[in-house]
């Protein structure tokens, strides 16, 4: 028998030594125990997640996939998107966008796809800014420095 802490407030004693769940069998769950406070009143402050789930490295999780890519094109701003329709592509580029970006609206954001042989995971957003010109009569020729 062992005791562990569910969390700061709550404690669990007297575990059996066998399995303490009903997770599926495939995945293990490690209950660590924590020292009290004033037990480690000494040491520096020890971060240990209460309870880890660990999940086995050859059950791959299945994900939706898509060979389509939608490049969204707004000014300089250029939004990389894995989906199906473009409806979907304007949706998560909306929803993902930091800066608020209406990218579902076709008057903010131009629209081309493409399709390609290697499948994307559907839903993925990638945004880009191209780099601005600069202003007309900035730009300097080398033979033009003075040192």
């Amino acid at each position: 028998m062992s005791r562990a802490f569910v969390n700061e407030d709550h404690s669990v004693e007297d575990l059996p030594d066998g399995p303490v769940s009903d997770h599926p069998p495939d995945v293990t769950v490690n209950i660590v125990s924590k020292p009290s406070v004033g037990q480690n009143a000494e040491k520096e402050p020890v971060a240990i997640d209460d309870a880890i789930a660990e999940v086995p490295a050859s059950q791959p999780h299945p994900v939706r996939e898509t060979q389509r890519l939608y490049r969204l094109t707004a000014g300089r701003f250029v939004a990389i998107v894995a989906a199906d329709t473009e409806a979907e592509a304007r949706s998560f580029a909306a929803s993902h966008d930091a800066l608020g970006g209406d990218w579902s609206n076709p008057e903010f954001a131009a629209c081309e796809f493409e399709d390609t042989r290697e499948a994307h995971v559907f839903g993925d957003v990638s945004f880009m800014a191209k780099s601005a010109p600069l202003p007309a009569g900035k730009k300097r020729r080398l033979s033009q420095r003075t040192g």
